[in-house]
């Protein structure tokens, strides 16, 4: 039995470099804490992966290995059609794990970057099956008609009591409770009932777990947020400016070792999210330190200039829009203005005439 608990990503090959920046980010803030793990199909690695996972002492999982690859095939993608179904892959690794001897492990998305050591008291279940960051959730706006709550529920897929409805990036699993409760069985019935009756529905991988974990012995526990902080909003700082999140999750299409999209900046600032942006350097800067950062990744490496010249054109951006917000108020209350007036006229017109005589 290992006594370290284990750390994983899992995926298709995409994965392969940011869940090696993710998992090293880890490595880097608990020397010697945890076993780390990339899991994906054994037949697209390559050498030079090969050689980076040795370097950075990362374990590879074939795929293949965890027998359900033709189980999770057969499966359709989500509407959303951003994610590989091999995503799946990653709720098959608790059971796999505990057979290697591993009691623990958590599951990290391979867009988390890892900037402060965690407290492994307050990560792992202590009653339960796994522990996230939980949400509540109404299904129905999701897209999981009443009809088919109710199925899920008669069915045993769904116990609508259990608050479980997790976001997925850090989740933190007890793996022999995982297989006590055949976690991942029930989270492939569950997936495949949704997809048959609710295709459209948001999100349906987080969905299943959700399900899934809401019929699993003592459910699942609260997981701090600092855990699971996502780059839409804005981190707490400490009184040093130093962010307070132990992991940034890079959650929306806007990934740090992909091209600067200066036209998605307005997007974001229209929705008070334009910080987005300024997570970006971080992530480049963690990356950037592996020999194999040219191979795998296209960007730069960071600078201060061009995060200053980031954080300048957020700033411009968010000018632009005060801006456009304090006309569109003048506009209005010069409206509202002209109004007042005829208003007044219109009342001054319908007073009756003074028809006293001298």
């Amino acid at each position: 039995m290992n006594s370290k608990p284990a750390i994983f990503v899992a995926g298709d090959e995409r994965i392969f470099f940011p869940a090696l920046v993710a998992l090293d980010s880890i490595a880097n803030q608990h020397p010697g804490v945890f076993d780390s793990f990339i899991c994906f199909d054994g037949s697209k690695l390559t050498e030079d992966m090969t050689a980076a996972l040795e370097h950075h002492k990362i374990n590879f999982i074939d795929a293949q290995d965890l027998k359900v690859s033709d189980k999770i095939a057969s499966l359709p993608k989500m509407k959303e059609g951003r994610w590989p179904i091999e995503i799946l892959l990653n709720w098959a690794l608790p059971e796999y794990l505990i057979s290697r001897g591993y009691n623990y492990s958590i599951k990290v998305d391979y867009d988390i970057l890892c900037l402060k050591p965690y407290n492994l008291d307050e990560v792992f279940p202590t009653t339960s099956t796994a522990r996230g960051l939980l949400f509540n959730i109404n299904l129905e706006k999701e897209g999981i008609a009443a009809e088919y709550i109710d199925l899920a529920i008669k069915n045993n897929l769904l116990d609508i009591k259990t608050k479980a409805y997790m976001n997925a990036g850090f989740v933190a699993f007890n793996n022999k409770k995982c297989q006590e409760n055949q976690f991942f069985e029930r989270l492939l019935s569950s997936y495949s009932f949704i997809m048959d009756n609710c295709p459209k529905a948001k999100l349906i991988e987080q969905i299943a777990i959700y399900f899934a974990l809401s019929v699993c012995e003592g459910g699942a526990e609260e997981l701090d947020p600092t855990y699971n902080h996502r780059v839409r909003w804005g981190v707490l700082v400490d009184k040093d400016l130093i962010p307070t999140a132990r992991n940034i999750h890079y959650i929306t299409n806007i990934k740090p070792w992909m091209p600067f999209d200066r036209g998605a900046i307005r997007n974001f600032v229209n929705d008070r999210q334009g910080v987005i942006f300024a997570y970006r350097s971080i992530w480049l800067e963690q990356a950037s330190k592996s020999p194999w950062f040219s191979n795998f990744c296209d960007q730069g490496e960071p600078s201060q200039e061009k995060a200053l010249g980031i954080t300048i054109l957020i700033t411009h951006n968010y000018n632009q829009r005060l801006l456009e917000l304090e006309n569109q108020l003048n506009d209005e209350r010069k409206i509202n203005q002209l109004l007042h007036e005829k208003i007044q006229k219109i009342h001054d017109l319908s007073k009756p005439m003074n028809l006293d005589s001298q």
